[in-house]
């Protein structure tokens, strides 16, 4: 019960977020064009890193959602030289963090990270299975809450 409460609320969080953040896309591309660390900036601004990646693929690299998608699950589908950067008015000088190599390393990164996420989530359940109700409930009452007890 917990998991699945849990799981529409950060469903709901992520919609309703969506609209900011691709309008921030630019803000996000620039910050990240110019050496700002993608899990560092995703934890920073509140999104999914592989959110983020996907913004910024579609930005720098003017990327397609379909394509972009694929490009995250499969790295080497980046393109490769990468397009300048001239669109979000940056210099060659304040780009030249910007590598092929280092948004393959991130995506990468940012892919590890969620697999062993979700590994622990899953182990943490399968350590408490029964706790999910009685943790829903403890909060509930917690929060002067009525309803139903577990």
């Amino acid at each position: 019960m917990l998991r699945s409460i849990h799981g529409q609320e950060a469903a709901r969080r992520v919609r309703a977020l969506n609209g900011p953040h691709r309008r921030a896309a630019r803000d996000y591309a620039t910050r990240y064009a110019r050496g700002a660390d993608a899990l560092a900036l995703a934890a920073e601004v509140d999104i999914p890193v592989c959110s983020l990646l996907r913004l910024l693929l579609e930005t720098l690299l003017g990327m397609k959602p379909p394509s972009s998608g694929k490009a995250l699950r499969d790295p080497s589908r980046v393109p490769s030289p990468l397009p300048p950067l001239t669109e979000l008015g940056l210099s060659p000088s304040e780009t030249a963090a910007f590598t092929r190599e280092r948004l393959v390393a991130d995506i990468q990164r940012a892919v590890a990270w969620v697999r062993t996420s979700r590994r622990r989530v899953g182990a943490l359940e399968h350590l408490t299975p029964l706790a999910g109700p009685h943790l829903f409930a403890a909060r509930r009452d917690a929060e002067g809450g009525g309803g139903r007890r577990v």
